[in-house]
């Protein structure tokens, strides 16, 4: 795995609001890195926001080092990770928690301790012979183009009782499929669908497993009884959601992305990627053991490997011996009463109530999978698919000339400070969790199909950097664009970033007033 001083996940970073967090960065790595603070404001230090070939170049290899330098701007539960291909995925992460004794979630719900639980789906198999696949090859075990890699199994606080490594198929052979071109002759119209593909010309399913016969091991808690405990729960994962549970107790949401929210007790909370909440738990059952569970969903996949393990166990224990186990493995009988329904995208709602601002532009854009015209299955906002550009920063390209537009034009440019709908319409199959950078969305509308003026909610709509669009369905995102800088607009799938899933959004009113440090200018050569 890639680790952070020796562990994964990386060190815990706690701060309080208005702190300077001060980050040296010293890059072992044989490749470039760099480290995203997901969910940060970054107002005037755009240049920290750490997303590679975007805001910054990468830190040079074999012992090149940097220094993030910013003001905390957020309360809540955050996390930082790597921004460059999928080094994330292989343990390059870790929780960021932002205080303040302001903080609504605090307030309205007072609790004695809290907890952090990163959980996610974890590989075997190191991702850069993962993702080469993916891309060249386009195609998994059953032969559909764009099939992403699939995990062993999920981890929780960096433990997994996966056992296997899987890699679907062989290199010895290249596809036969259908082409369909980038640029005019992809058509923002088209709803495309991921049909099997002829087996003729496959390559020959090869399997190749590293198991191990040891007894699986399990994370632990030891906490009080009687306690009330905040359970900050992040998705460090590339590719499903993830259901988080306790054996016989409610879990009350008190926050969502940072955004405080009315509580709303639930029996189990669905966290897609990137996304992360607060939930409080009251430790009032009989002393003893109970089963903490992260669920991995799987509707996303096109395939299950063999031995995959669906749900990840940890241990809580309060008012017991640190040896006592729960009774089983088995998961328990869900009650239907307990909002199982319940959606953690239009269902919450935000403790400090706040009435959405009139909108003074729209940006539409369309999401598909396509082919390029040289077989590879990408993914497009229209008919562009993201790449990172080379030795450059499209920020530093656009310090010099507010006019620039790089070869893609993934750039949405905003002269004066303006509040944006964001209209983002799915042609695709699956769903999408989607995270803006550097700002709070209000989640004014969504919907199946297309959007076509349907009326928005701009009162109290929920509020958050990241969001689950479902398949070929719309969703509206405003904000406003008044943070100066170079911000990236993606989908936190790992693998759909890496096949081009990403845009970008200048704000141009105060991009003259920054002050990118030597340090980073040294990173690029162009």
């Amino acid at each position: 795995m890639l680790v952070v001083n020796n562990q994964s996940p990386g060190p815990v970073i706690e701060a309080n609001f208005g702190d300077r967090l001060i980050v040296h960065v010293i890059n072992n790595l044989p490749n470039v890195t760099s480290i995203h603070w997901h969910g940060q404001r970054q107002k005037g230090t755009n240049y920290y926001d750490g997303t590679f070939g975007i805001t910054q170049c990468g830190i040079p290899p074999n012992g090149g080092s940097m220094v993030y330098n910013f003001t905390i701007q957020n309360t809540g539960t955050y996390w930082w990770h790597a921004h460059v291909s999928t080094q994330y995925a292989d343990g390059l992460y870790g929780a960021l928690v932002l205080h303040s004794p302001n903080e609504t979630a605090r307030k309205l719900s007072p609790y004695d301790r809290e907890v952090l639980v990163m959980m996610g789906d974890y590989y075997s198999t190191f991702t850069p012979a993962l993702v080469w696949r993916y891309l060249r090859f386009g195609t998994g075990i059953d032969g559909q183009p764009g099939d992403e890699p699939v995990g062993d199994g999920g981890i929780f606080n960096g433990i997994s009782q996966a056992n296997c490594a899987f890699v679907p198929g062989t290199n010895a052979t290249r596809p036969k499929r259908h082409h369909r071109g980038r640029g005019n002759s992809v058509k923002s119209t088209l709803r495309w669908k991921r049909e099997p593909v002829s087996m003729v010309d496959q390559p020959t399913i090869s399997e190749y497993f590293t198991c191990v016969d040891d007894p699986p091991k399990y994370g632990s808690l030891e906490l009080s009884h009687g306690d009330t405990v905040r359970f900050r729960l992040i998705n460090v994962g590339s590719f499903p959601a993830m259901r988080f549970s306790i054996d016989g107790h409610a879990l009350t949401i008190v926050e969502a992305d940072g955004v405080a929210v009315e509580p709303r007790t639930v029996d189990r909370v669905l966290v897609d990627v990137a996304q992360r909440y607060s939930v409080i738990v009251t430790l009032n059952k009989a002393a003893g053991a109970y089963w903490m569970r992260a669920d991995i969903e799987t509707n996303r996949f096109r395939y299950l490997p063999p031995l995959f393990n669906s749900t990840t166990l940890a241990v809580l224990r309060y008012g017991t011996d640190p040896s006592t186990m729960p009774p089983d493995e088995v998961a328990p009988d869900i009650s239907s009463e307990v909002l199982q329904s319940f959606d953690t995208s239009r269902d919450l709602v935000p403790a400090d109530k706040m009435t959405a601002p009139p909108a003074t532009r729209e940006i539409s854009v369309t999401v598909s999978m396509q082919f390029d015209t040289l077989g590879n299955f990408l993914s497009f906002f229209d008919n562009v698919s993201w790449e990172p550009l080379v030795d450059s920063a499209t920020l530093y390209n656009l310090y010099r000339d507010p006019n620039y537009s790089n070869q893609d034009n993934l750039i949405h440019s905003i002269n004066v400070v303006q509040t944006v709908d964001l209209i983002v319409n799915s042609y695709d199959d699956s769903d999408h969790p989607f995270h803006l950078h550097g700002h709070e969305f209000f989640i004014v509308g969504q919907g199946v199909g297309s959007y076509t003026g349907q009326t928005l909610n701009v009162d109290n709509p929920m509020r958050r950097d990241t969001v689950s669009l479902p398949a070929s369905s719309w969703i509206a995102l405003r904000f406003t664009a008044d943070n100066p800088g170079l911000w990236a607009f993606h989908c936190h799938i790992t693998w759909h970033m890496e096949a081009g899933l990403m845009m970008q959004i200048a704000n141009l009113d105060g991009l003259d007033k920054l002050r990118i440090p030597d340090e980073l200018r040294a990173f690029c050569t162009k």
